[in-house]
């Protein structure tokens, strides 16, 4: 096979066609069950997901280390110092586990950080097999989903004005087998767990897609696609996830802006000019939480910010307070951030009837991606975090092509209203990396 360069320091790839085909495999797989992971198949297999999914990575994990003892020491040497910045942010993450007692729970936060960070690079990530295979079985996946999704949604509604709110046997079926009973009988999100993920994954998918567009389709094709963009803006409507909904209206029109303006030809600054926008933000929420009281009955300002942003001031507040002492460092993982601030609420006398010493999968997580990691890995972690981002995006050939950027845009918004960062296992934080990952590789010919 033709030798290969990697982006970055010029670094000489020599692929292997029996291992190429392995890291194809198990990254289809991976992505593929981190997608599903927290829809309907989660719910019943969601065990079995997990463990394969560790399986999975486990593998890609052990096939970079054979790609990397089989680059000569220069080579060695050079993908070593691409990387130099995640390294520094898991010797960051080494100390916290030190420093707050080496507890087990935060060493499944770190395999899956590494998975995002350290595998999901130009080692294991094709680019060809990416744009053909992963992102449009992503798209697919998603459209299937909500297909169901809606049809349910339609049969639930149609049933409940003609029944006078009479469950049939099939609207009864749909309540105990899907999330619908799960959230109360909220008939827009059976095929999801949660009725964010429709928004959030359909958001993402929607502007994946538009990297596929062109000006040769034929008109069945350009209708086709219409109805899918029609269809799937009415997902998101429908789905009342109002940060994919406000995040799609801000990329619509800094998309537009762009284009007329030509202000930005060089679309990483784009991104690098939405994470400053977000890290400004949460450095705003962090002061306004400093500087109002701690206790006792809120401000009316911090009510009309708790009401603009769906209640979520109240838990950036109570994240900041409740993990002072762990400021530097951070406490370690979601699951102790959750744990330290459920204890903080119990202190202040909120008890949620929930048993601290579990995982605490139903209390409420950090609903800000840079605020959770602040909390979980620290200021110093996340500086570190925030240059390795940058670096990525510096490297990344992808996002000056097409609208690759778009997606990375709309995901690095969305984490100033979902915790969706390398800290918190997820898809999102999947796709985000593999398109930054995609176009590392150059044939050498």
């Amino acid at each position: 096979m033709n030798a290969l360069q990697l982006k970055g320091p010029q670094i000489t790839f020599e692929p292997n066609p029996k291992i190429e085909l392995l890291k194809k495999i198990m990254l289809i797989t991976y992505v593929v069950l981190e997608t599903l992971y927290k829809t309907i198949f989660g719910k019943y297999l969601a065990v079995e997901m997990e463990r394969l999914q560790c399986v999975a990575g486990a593998v890609l994990a052990c096939l970079l280390l054979i790609e990397w003892f089989r680059l000569d020491k220069d080579n060695k040497i050079k993908w070593i110092k691409r990387h130099s910045i995640v390294f520094i942010y898991f010797a960051i993450r080494v100390v916290t586990f030190i420093s707050i007692g080496m507890q087990y729970t935060m060493l499944r936060s770190v395999f899956f950080e590494g998975i995002y960070l350290l595998v999901l690079t130009e080692l294991i990530v094709d680019n060809e097999f990416c744009r053909k295979m992963v992102f449009r079985g992503f798209i697919l996946m998603n459209l299937a989903l909500n297909i169901i999704n809606t049809c349910i949604y339609a049969y639930c509604n149609l049933t409940d004005i003609v029944n006078n709110v009479e469950m049939t046997f099939l609207h009864r079926m749909v309540s105990i087998y899907t999330y619908v009973g799960d959230y109360s009988g909220v008939s827009y999100c059976s095929m999801y767990s949660n009725p964010n993920q429709i928004g959030l994954m359909t958001g993402i998918a929607l502007l994946i897609s538009i990297n596929y567009l062109s000006k040769d389709m034929s008109i069945l094709s350009k209708g086709l696609v219409g109805i899918y963009y029609i269809f799937s803006f009415y997902c998101i409507y429908y789905s009342n996830c109002r940060s994919a909904q406000l995040m799609l209206l801000v990329v619509i029109f800094m998309l537009i802006t762009c284009n007329k303006t030509k202000v930005f030809k060089n679309k990483k600054k784009i991104i690098v000019l939405c994470m400053i926008v977000c890290i400004i933000f949460t450095a705003c929420i962090y002061i306004i939480a400093m500087t109002h009281y701690e206790y006792g009955w809120p401000t009316l300002f911090e009510v009309q910010l708790g009401n603009v942003s769906t209640q979520r001031y109240f838990i950036w507040k109570d994240c900041y307070y409740s993990h002072q002492d762990e400021l530097l460092l951070g406490c370690g993982n979601m699951t102790l951030e959750k744990r330290d601030r459920y204890q903080y609420n119990l202190d202040k006398g909120i008890d949620k009837g929930l048993d601290i010493n579990s995982s605490l999968i139903d209390y409420v997580g950090p609903h800000n991606g840079y605020i959770g990691t602040i909390s979980c890995a620290g200021l110093t972690g996340f500086v570190a975090f925030i240059m390795l981002l940058l670096k990525k995006i510096s490297d990344s050939k992808s996002l000056n092509e097409g609208y690759w950027y778009l997606a990375i845009v709309f995901i690095l918004g969305i984490n100033l209203f979902e915790c969706m960062m390398p800290i918190s296992k997820n898809f999102v934080t999947l796709y985000m990396f593999l398109i930054m990952s995609m176009s590392d590789r150059e044939v050498k010919k």
